[in-house]
């Protein structure tokens, strides 16, 4: 085992092709890093909002909705009211303090009862399309909560006025209590966090990113190894000497994995220069990475072992690919949920959402997850690469 592995580290690790590829992803990541960097600030988009709220009903029902909107924590963790007069607020909007102005019109509560439903006007900051996105996603929420309300409220109209009731009461009684109910929303529902992506920086995100494209593009790169053996008899002459198969190709993925780790440990440099990590978790990240090499190495040989077109093309197009729907390219973060959803299809979204948690010093389920998915499933791809090459040469 031991000359075996000297002999593949000196087949595999080449040092002046190890420092340009390091050179090639620095540049990438900075070419990232440069791109995005206006787009992933640490704040996120969750910084408090300031939103000016216009009143010109100012009656008790609007002064209602707009206390339990500020009393709500959920609501109010990610957006600050603001209520004052629009020629105040418009000062402020234009001087960039407000990123959006809502203004409840005349007789807002009456258009309710009598379901008129007047619209609520609303000004937004084009300067920010993500806080804006956030605030209509909310406001298209509450409108459809109100329009069941109106629902409701017809249909107890239509049944009560069918049997002869007071009208007068209709209004002042019952749609008073369901416009109430709606206004209170707040109270009659509990909120969840919604499990998101990781926030980051663009420096932090694009480091742990490019380290899984090298680590994918040059195991794709090493895929034909073991045709290769097979091609200069070494392969062979290994077997006739009864020696154990599966050390054979342990010793290629532990010499393609001190490779690519190598090449990565410029960007593991930086990740420790730059992110405030403990010892800890910077030792999990390490873990992480190698494990991340020892997948994909195995994998990719076994694709390699059984089939031998995979050329330098093919080997970016798949790096490529995997890159894009994992989020290598462009951030998750800033991506509609609907195209995450496709993205967690790709290992790569899985392993760079652990770098992503262990670099926030946070270790979750997903996290141990991950770390156990990735030792299982190349143990089990390391067995049945052994089990191939062993088969070839029994038969």
């Amino acid at each position: 085992m031991k000359y075996l592995f000297i002999k593949d580290i000196k087949t595999i690790v080449k040092p002046k092709k190890l420092l340009i590829t390091s050179i090639i992803f620095i540049l990438i990541y900075l070419s990232f890093f440069i791109m995005f960097k206006d787009f992933m600030k640490e704040r996120r988009i969750l910084e408090r909002v300031d939103i000016g709220v216009i009143d010109n009903e100012k009656s008790v029902l609007t002064k209602t909705l707009i206390s339990n909107f500020k009393e709500n924590k959920a609501f109010s963790g990610l957006f600050k009211l603001n209520v004052d007069t629009y020629d105040n607020l418009i000062k402020k909007y234009n001087n960039d303090k407000l990123s959006a102005i809502v203004e409840l019109p005349d007789k807002f509560t009456d258009s309710l009862y009598y379901f008129e439903n007047i619209p609520i006007k609303m000004i937004l900051n084009p300067k920010d399309p993500l806080k804006n996105a956030l605030l209509e996603n909310i406001m298209n929420s509450y409108s459809t909560y109100i329009k069941a309300v109106d629902i409701g409220i017809y249909s107890l109209y239509k049944s009560l006025d069918e049997t002869k009731y007071d009208r007068k009461q209709i209004n002042e009684v019952f749609s008073m209590n369901l416009v109430m109910s709606a206004l209170s929303r707040n109270t009659l529902f509990k909120y969840t966090q919604i499990d998101t992506y990781p926030s980051s920086s663009s420096k932090e995100y694009f480091l742990f990113s490019v380290i899984i494209l090298i680590i994918v593009f040059m195991t794709t790169s090493s895929s034909k190894l073991f045709y290769m053996e097979y091609k200069n008899n070494a392969l062979d002459r290994y077997v006739l000497t009864n020696s154990s198969i599966f050390l054979f190709t342990f010793s290629k993925v532990l010499a393609l994995t001190l490779n690519i780790f190598l090449t990565s440990i410029p960007l593991i440099i930086l990740i420790i220069i730059f992110n405030k990590v403990t010892i800890l978790y910077m030792t999990f990240i390490i873990l992480l990475t190698i494990l991340t090499i020892l997948f994909f190495s195995v994998v990719f040989l076994l694709i390699g072992l059984l089939s031998n077109k995979i050329n330098g093309f093919i080997s970016i197009l798949i790096t490529l690919l995997l890159g894009l729907l994992g989020g290598q390219f462009i951030p998750l973060q800033i991506l509609p949920y609907s195209i995450q959803k496709i993205s967690m299809i790709t290992p790569n979204y899985w392993i760079l959402k652990a770098y992503l948690f262990l670099n926030k010093s946070n270790i979750n389920n997903e996290i141990i997850t991950v770390f156990i998915t990735l030792i299982i499933v190349s143990f089990i791809t390391l067995i049945t690469t052994t089990y191939f090459i062993r088969r070839t040469y029994e038969a």
